[in-house]
């Protein structure tokens, strides 16, 4: 057995070393309570230590088979989970224990022979009499008292085993989450930056004063993009300055056919959810919702919801015939795994087309504080 094993063995749980504690004490204090009722019930002057100190004997007894059992017999089912070997040993350990306590029993006295009237009963030779039977009423009781003890261990070290489990599964997931949450936010930046620069790059031979400015603009959202980005959360107003700045990014690659409305509180109140989920819809919005040939227009609102304590984001555009590919792309799919994976079923989203409309209405959950990062304590 090695270091680690041996380790694993022989761990116990602080809750679960607290219980049993208790327990013991209980059980020890018993007799104390039993002999003080005794003295006040019977009036007695002196305290009875000996009839203390006799029934502390068989506890400590079984104290030291339960200590055994803990130790050296439950995790043979509790960490190895060999049912079998564990049944096998415990019924031997046990059947032994009986055996041992039937042989320092006392022996039974003689049953007296009858009297004859009117003599009296003389007292019964001593070593005259009957040995103890074995599996008698003391042994069944002290059978069925080891078998609760070790049914009370198991049930406990059971409870523990189980909510370490618990633990350590739910850290795992919380660190698998993270890894995808990553890897999909990640994913989500290299392709929405690979977009603006082409942008940018048509506007260079176009109007080299908008290419400037549009620079500028690139990097406040990339300090975004790399800083508040990989953050757990964002803040309602950097969702919002982020939008303004992406716009407009946009508005000067455009002419006057294309119709851009914002609808965005000028101030927002403290509210945190999760960084670019709405990013990819609003970049999707340009990329198949404006035509240069044709009248086409995209509206974006976010707002906040206090009832319910939602960022409310709905962006609708023009649909353009000849575009055959709206619905895809991965930026899109990414944006609904990470919601999947933050919020279950506590989000709402829909996306509707009708009438040459694109529409796409999505709230989330917002919180008050920037929520820390969750961690699992160690097993203590």
């Amino acid at each position: 057995m090695t270091l680690t094993t041996r380790k694993e063995w022989f761990r116990h749980n602080k809750g679960e070393v607290a219980i049993y504690a208790l327990i013991w004490v209980i059980v020890y204090t018993a007799p104390l309570v039993s002999e003080l009722i005794h003295e006040h019930i019977y009036e007695e002057t002196t305290f009875n230590w000996s009839h203390v100190f006799s029934a502390w004997k068989p506890i400590t007894n079984f104290l030291i088979a339960f200590v055994i059992h803990d130790l050296f017999i439950a995790p043979i089912l509790i960490s190895r989970h060999r049912t079998g070997l564990y049944v096998a040993i415990v019924t031997v350990f046990i059947l032994s224990l009986v055996y041992v306590s039937s042989l320092y029993r006392p022996e039974r006295p003689p049953m007296p022979a009858p009297a004859a009237a009117g003599t009296t009963m003389p007292p019964p030779p001593k070593g005259h009499g009957t040995p103890p039977e074995f599996f008698g009423r003391h042994d069944i009781v002290y059978f069925m008292l080891l078998v609760l003890g070790a049914g009370m261990n198991l049930g406990t070290k059971n409870y523990f085993a189980w909510r370490d489990e618990r633990k350590r599964l739910e850290a795992i997931e919380q660190k698998i989450l993270k890894q995808q949450l990553d890897y999909l936010r990640y994913q989500v930046n290299p392709h929405f930056l690979m977009n603006t620069l082409n942008n940018i790059h048509a506007l260079v031979d176009i109007d080299s004063d908008k290419a400037k400015r549009s620079i500028v603009m690139l990097s406040r959202m990339m300090r975004y993009l790399l800083y508040e980005g990989a953050q757990p959360t964002t803040t309602l107003q950097q969702a919002i300055d982020f939008t303004k700045y992406y716009v407009a990014l946009m508005r000067m690659r455009y002419d006057d056919n294309v119709h851009i409305e914002l609808d965005l509180p000028e101030q927002a109140p403290v509210r945190h959810f999760a960084p670019l989920l709405f990013a990819n819809y609003i970049e999707n919005a340009f990329k198949h919702g404006v035509s240069y040939n044709q009248p086409s227009f995209i509206k974006i609102s976010i707002r906040y919801d206090a009832p319910s304590e939602r960022v409310i984001f709905y962006c609708v555009n023009s649909v353009l015939p000849s575009d055959e590919d709206r619905h895809g792309g991965v930026g899109l799919e990414n944006t609904r795994q990470r919601l999947d994976l933050l919020y279950g079923d506590r989000y709402d989203f829909e996306i509707s087309e009708h009438d040459n409309l694109y529409e796409v209405t999505l709230a989330v959950p917002t919180t008050a504080e920037r929520p820390t990062e969750a961690h699992t304590d160690e097993n203590e």
